[in-house]
């Protein structure tokens, strides 16, 4: 369910063949039914699978990975006069893109370490993720998660995190001294890491209206997002409401502030908002899949009941447009409903 709408809302995901029962029991805290889940992307190579061989020291295959993740994702960089650099900064610029797109639906991934992190810039791993329904910067799903490393507000820092990771395993393809092999990955991560900044701003700017975003816009964002935080307002539904014309969100006095930036800041664009709203439509969608209809489904396929599953496929399809057969899948959970927890079950 969650990376097929995925899909459909235009995040780079990995997409689900099947699941195949195997018969056999998993033990983990009970004994559990075990299967095969079949996951399609454009290849499984990780940031794990490059630390793999550099913490052995495997220089040989190291090399031979780096060539075949080259010539798949990104065969241009084969071309350059520092393939090696030319690849980190495509891996870079793809993955800071993915969370920012993340992070621009309220998408919490929930376990964003180096092996789940694809070098495609592909959503993997789809385990105790969900989307933030009331809005939080510190906001966890994953019940593993203790201490908050994957907060939404966290996505991007340790995105980079990942990415110095990489960077990391590769030193010994960069120069054969170490030593000088260090000091140019580390001149040339400044520029690297404002990429993710730089990506952040425009997928956020997108749902502001704002197509040709700056530095300065974070100020406006961040604000934005505290007022949600501060009044517990839903991040999906407020963020449609900003996106539609005569929006009711802009006779809230708790927006007073925010309204004047945003208009001024869309008049150095020379748009209104109006203008604007079809630009917030594209990036503001009306459905994305809540956690306790996800919970629900679940629930009900345990017992072979799939209609749950199936309703919300179907109208996971088409998310930026309005559907009358979403009734009662658009609201926030009520206090009973709302779901603290998600679990990895694999």
């Amino acid at each position: 369910l969650m990376s097929e709408i995925m899909h459909q809302l235009g995040v780079k995901t990995t997409r689900a063949l099947c699941a195949l029962e195997t018969g056999e029991a998993v033990y983990r805290e009970t004994p559990l039914k075990g299967a095969v889940f079949t996951r399609l992307a454009s290849s499984h190579l990780r940031i794990g699978s490059f630390q793999y061989f550099a913490c052995r020291e495997d220089k040989k295959s190291l090399e031979l990975l780096l060539e075949f993740a080259t010539n798949r994702h990104y065969p241009d960089c084969g071309k350059s006069q520092d393939p090696v650099v030319s690849f980190l900064k495509e891996v870079a610029f793809s993955q800071s893109d993915l969370v920012a797109h993340w992070m621009s639906l309220g998408f919490i991934h929930g376990v964003m370490n180096t092996d789940n992190m694809a070098i495609s810039g592909e959503t993997i791993d789809y385990g105790p993720c969900a989307f933030v329904d009331q809005f939080a910067f510190d906001k966890v799903f994953s019940y593993i998660d203790k201490r908050g490393r994957y907060r939404y507000g966290g996505q991007l820092d340790i995105a980079r995190w990942n990415f110095v990771r990489l960077a990391e395993s590769l030193v010994s393809l960069v120069d054969s001294n170490t030593l000088v092999a260090a000091e140019r990955l580390n001149a040339l991560l400044p520029d690297i890491m404002k990429v993710y900044e730089q990506n952040f701003l425009k997928r956020m700017g997108k749902k502001f209206g704002i197509l040709n975003p700056k530095p300065s816009d974070r100020e406006l964002i961040i604000g934005f997002l505290n007022i949600l935080e501060k009044y517990k307002l839903d991040f999906t539904n407020s963020f449609r409401d900003l996106s539609q014309p005569g929006s009711q969100l802009y006779g809230d006095q708790r927006f007073d502030d925010f309204r004047e930036a945003h208009c001024k800041r869309l008049a150095e664009e020379k748009r209104s908002l109006d203008d604007a709203s079809s630009v917030m439509a594209e990036a503001n969608p009306e459905y994305i899949p809540r956690n306790h209809h996800i919970e629900h489904a679940i629930s009900l396929a345990y017992k072979a009941d799939y209609g749950e599953f199936e309703k919300i496929l179907k109208i996971g399809e088409c998310p930026y447009t309005e559907n009358e057969n979403r009734e009662g899948y658009l609201a926030p959970p009520s206090k009973d409903q709302i779901v603290a927890n998600t679990f990895c079950g694999t």
